[in-house]
C-alpha cells in the first residue's frame, strides 16, 4: 500500500546543512520574482484573450496560431463551462 510506505520514510531536507548555511534566501527570492515577472509579462494578444474571456467570450485563436491546436482547445470543457458561468452573472 502506497500510504503506508511513505510514512515509514525518512525525511530530509531538501538542501544539506553546509549547503543551507551558504544559501542566499533573499537572493533567491530576488531571482525568482524577477524571472517570474518577466514569465507573466503577457502580450497584448494574451491581454485581450484575458479581457474577451471575462467578457463571455472565448476566443483561443488570440493565443495560438496552429489550427491544430485552435480546434483541439475552442471545445475544451472547462474554459466552456467557465464561460458559460461568466455570463450568468
Amino acid at each position: 500500500m502506497i500510504g503506508s510506505s511513505w510514512r515509514s520514510c525518512r525525511r530530509r531536507p531538501v538542501l544539506s546543512a553546509t549547503i543551507w548555511k551558504k544559501f542566499d534566501f533573499e537572493e533567491a527570492k530576488r531571482v525568482v520574482s524577477l524571472f517570474l515577472t518577466e514569465l507573466l509579462e503577457f502580450s497584448e494578444q494574451e491581454k485581450r484573450f484575458v479581457e474577451e474571456f471575462n467578457a463571455g467570450h472565448y476566443t483561443p485563436n488570440l493565443l495560438f496560431d496552429d489550427t491544430t491546436i485552435i480546434e483541439r482547445v475552442e471545445s475544451h470543457p472547462m474554459a466552456l463551462w467557465k464561460i458559460q458561468h461568466l455570463v450568468k452573472k
